[in-house]
């Protein structure tokens, strides 16, 4: 499912545009001026796409500054050229046909900067087309508008970087592609303690054997071969798991180490060892992949989410809080925390600091997703912790859908696309 509509992407679009032609900032000062919109947390964690939309940003205000200013020269010449006229005139008659002075192409500026402007918001409207992107603008947009707040004086949102690797590019594109392991595995939540240790095991027997799985991984990327059998082979024999369910789990990592090489030669130019063994230990040794599959869950279901984050400053716990998910519902700010303990106690625990922080930051709502019996052990015998849902891995899918049917979303900012071309000159 495709987040909701591309409209609040492109109504902040059309705001940094407006601002920029309303702006009597030079247009050489434009990079700094467009810099300052643009939320720093969304620089961090998909840096690509935002120096992306930053140029689209900047081809865009160049060409309505540009309209302008050509236009403003294009009023004053004929003006000009009257006065001389009138200077020169002798009589009334003399003056006569004076207004052909204007030229016929009064208005080329306007339609050359409209042409420049149409141009552009096709190509903003294509990056957005990329569902991970348009929700971590979205969460980052609101994340912002959190730090701007008085309410959030001092508060920070920064990526949080798992064994000093930023898996969110990564992640983004996997969910884009529809990757996921919750919808494959039936009976999730019973089999998930026995998989948590085979990926545990898997990843330190793929490192003893990472030059290996480094060729595979370039065998699977490259253009000429695209061939993951290699790579399959190497994380099918390190796995010990149940065959019912094996060659899933098999293809899910495989997935997961592809793209992770795709990510990094697009963006370093090589893939090293450290590189994976980070991303294997983050992501399948420390259980990370269950904080993906939440994040690629909201975004299957429409809901702009970004994963990894952390929140910093007065009143926050500790003055420092992980938080594995950030989803924006509607235009409020929910909070997801992701666990597979099976203590009751540890995750009520986690609720309320969760509820917590959530009132701290003003946020609508707060999700624990945990497996099922620990859900119904808290439900069942702990007191309920205000304003935090738990769900379950192995319905994670089909209770989102509940919740989010049952939550009371306010309406995106209605406002029409034309306004786009509603720019003042002064």
């Amino acid at each position: 499912m495709q987040l909701q509509t591309h409209a609040e992407a492109l109504i902040y679009f059309q705001k940094i545009v407006k601002d920029c032609a309303e702006s009597r900032e030079e247009i050489s000062n434009l990079d700094g001026f467009i810099d300052d919109k643009i939320p720093m947390i969304l620089k961090l964690t998909f840096n690509k796409e935002t120096e992306d939309l930053k140029t689209i940003l900047m081809n865009a205000c160049s060409s309505i500054r540009r309209g302008i200013s050509r236009s403003q020269d294009y009023f004053k010449s004929p003006i000009v050229r009257v006065l001389e006229s009138a200077l020169k005139a002798g009589s009334e008659k003399e003056l006569e046909g004076a207004e052909t002075f204007a030229p016929r192409d009064f208005t080329q500026p306007i339609m050359d900067a409209v042409g420049g402007l149409m141009v552009n918001l096709v190509a903003a409207m294509n990056l957005f087309s990329r569902r991970s992107f348009e929700a971590a603008f979205l969460v980052a947009l609101k994340l912002k508008e959190i730090e701007e707040s008085g309410e959030g004086q001092h508060i920070r949102f920064r990526p949080r970087e798992g064994g000093g690797i930023r898996v969110h590019p990564i992640w983004g594109s996997l969910a884009d592609r529809g990757y996921n392991l919750l919808l494959r595995i039936p009976d999730f939540d019973n089999v998930l303690g026995n998989l948590l240790i085979s990926l545990k095991g898997m990843c330190e027997k793929l490192e003893n054997r990472e030059n290996e799985v480094h060729d595979a991984i370039l065998d699977a990327i490259d253009e000429g071969k695209r061939d993951r059998e290699k790579l399959s082979e190497l994380v099918y024999n390190a796995l010990d798991i149940d065959k019912d369910f094996k060659s899933v789990v098999v293809d899910y990592v495989v997935d997961h180490l592809v793209v992770l090489g795709e990510h990094l030669m697009k963006t370093e130019k090589q893939i090293k060892v450290e590189s994976i063994e980070k991303y294997l230990r983050t992501v399948f040794g420390s259980n990370g992949f269950l904080e993906y599959e939440v994040y690629a869950a909201l975004l299957e279901h429409g809901v702009p989410a970004l994963p990894r984050l952390v929140v910093s400053g007065d009143g926050v716990p500790g003055g420092r809080r992980e938080l594995d998910v950030v989803a924006r519902v509607g235009d409020e700010l929910w909070l997801v925390e992701v666990t597979a303990s099976e203590n009751a106690l540890k995750v009520d625990n986690k609720a309320r600091n969760l509820s917590e922080l959530k009132d701290r930051l003003g946020a609508e709502g707060a999700l624990i997703v945990c497996i099922e019996e620990t859900r119904k052990e808290i439900l069942k015998q702990l007191p309920v912790c205000e304003g935090v849902e738990f769900l379950s891995f192995g319905e994670l899918y089909s209770e989102l859908q509940k919740l989010l049917k049952a939550t009371k979303r306010r309406p995106a900012p209605h406002q029409e696309l034309s306004s786009l071309f509603r720019l003042s000159a002064s």
